[in-house]
């Protein structure tokens, strides 16, 4: 067991990064080859409800399951719970030879759906494992590396689809020792994750899943800062959702563009949040950087707006993506860490699975919100950005409203990053929620400012 502190660059940090996203590409490969293969296997309306019906699949286990997935977090060694994962992902990935093999639609939407629920137990796991493998000051950046390699591993896994479908030609269950030598390595390097003392949670496993569900949210909104969070998080997995599913309408219907131009959407967007967050996790430096998250929000705002008037060129749409990426990226970073930092150790699980199950519920409204504005307001995939953009910049106005400290640290951030360049001795010092005094040695107004900056506070 250690308990010792490791770097984001050490070899144990690594194999948690390669883990993650070796299961992201595993993730994406195989549902977007169940929805290719169905898409070119079965006549079109066929074809549109299995394609909703495999997403639906893969994201209700994330509703339903990610509340015993927290408990399970906090209650066992989650190198442990990492490695069984893995464990079961290759066990899958075997299994899918027989449904891909007979072409067995059910079967194969049964082994997706299970995928989903091997998801949501690895999601709370491995944020939960990030604190406690690496000191606060390294936080930030431990979750910026998280998010891009997830982001490189989604993808890598919706390329590879498209690749194994071109060189199957139609025997379709060629592809899946592709699936089960990434299962396998990532099995591999779970082994090499260090571990790191049970939490120890007392709570006991509740079985009715929508009276767990209200408890821990419950339970979550008393911690009123992480609550606000997650829900910020919601908003951009909700409106995150709906920009993936408008720019596939928007480059079809607006711009003509074939097949691999929107799959080359897809990826621009993919790499600004993965480079997004990683900036994000480097600007925060040694500390939990709020002040990152009304500019993320700005971004989302602007290059949103930007989209409703770039359909006649390409190559301004495709800046217009990695950018809205890129602020998504500086958006949700912070939260991320936030919830880690501030969430008590025996609930850390527990609340990054509320914030699990809000996301997934935001992600379903998404698809009907689309539907609401396109089909019975009758709103272009352009006028929609633009619903989208003045949706958050209210969400973002109501944020730094109801958690002022955003907006303080937004205007701290460059007077103690740019204009003054600081340097933080004993910030071990100051405690994180108790009371403490500091006490400036001489008269300055802008010191205030300066601890401010300092501090986590």
């Amino acid at each position: 067991m250690n308990d010792v502190k490791i770097s984001t660059g050490s070899a144990g940090f690594v194999n948690l990064l390669v883990t993650e996203s070796l299961g992201a590409l595993n993730d994406n490969a195989f549902k977007f080859f169940i929805t290719l293969m169905a898409a070119g296997t079965l006549p079109a309306e066929q074809a549109a409800k299995i394609i909703a019906l495999a997403g639906f699949c893969f994201i209700l286990p994330f509703i339903l399951f990610s509340g015993f997935a927290g408990t399970m977090a906090d209650k066992f060694s989650k190198k442990k719970m990492i490695a069984v994962l893995k464990l079961a992902e290759l066990a899958l990935m075997l299994l899918s030879f027989i449904p891909i093999y007979y072409g067995n639609v059910p079967f194969m939407l049964l082994v997706l759906f299970l995928m989903g629920i091997h998801s949501a137990f690895f999601g709370p796991v491995k944020l939960a494992i990030v604190p406690e493998l690496v000191a606060d000051k390294d936080l930030s950046n431990g979750n910026g590396l998280m998010s891009m390699m997830a982001f490189f591993g989604i993808i890598l896994g919706a390329a590879s689809a498209g690749v194994l479908m071109s060189l199957v030609h139609g025997r379709y269950y060629l592809a899946v020792p592709f699936f089960v030598a990434v299962a396998l390595a990532g099995f591999v390097t779970s082994l090499y994750v260090p571990d790191v003392e049970a939490a120890g949670s007392a709570e006991r496993f509740r079985f009715n899943i929508f009276a767990k569900i209200y408890s821990d949210v419950k339970d979550l909104q008393t911690y009123v800062g992480v609550y606000r969070s997650q829900m910020a998080a919601a908003y951009f997995w909700f409106v995150g959702a709906m920009f993936q599913m408008n720019i596939l309408i928007y480059g079809k219907e607006l711009m003509r563009a074939g097949e691999t131009m929107l799959s080359v959407f897809q990826v621009m967007v993919a790499l600004g949040i993965g480079l997004g967050s990683f900036v994000a996790g480097r600007l925060s430096k040694n500390k939990v950087e709020l002040g990152l998250v009304p500019i993320g929000a700005l971004g989302m705002v602007l290059f949103s707006l930007a989209l409703a008037f770039s359909f006649g060129s390409t190559v301004y749409t495709n800046a217009c993506l990695f950018f809205l990426g890129f602020s998504c990226g500086l958006f949700i970073l912070p939260l991320t860490a936030f919830v880690q930092h501030r969430s008590p150790a025996e609930k850390r699980g527990k609340f990054i699975a509320v914030g699990n199950i809000l996301s997934f519920t935001g992600v379903l409204l998404a698809s009907g919100f689309l539907w609401l504005t396109s089909s019975y307001f009758k709103l272009d995939p352009a006028q929609i950005f633009i619903v989208l953009a003045v949706m958050t910049l209210a969400v973002a106005a109501h944020i730094t409203t109801v958690v002022p400290e955003f907006l303080l640290r937004l205007c701290v951030y460059p007077v103690a990053n740019v204009i003054y360049r600081i340097k933080v001795l004993g910030e071990e010092n100051v405690p994180l929620n108790s009371g403490a005094l500091l006490v400036s040695n001489h008269m300055s107004f802008v010191d205030a400012i300066l601890l401010v900056g300092a501090s986590e506070r």
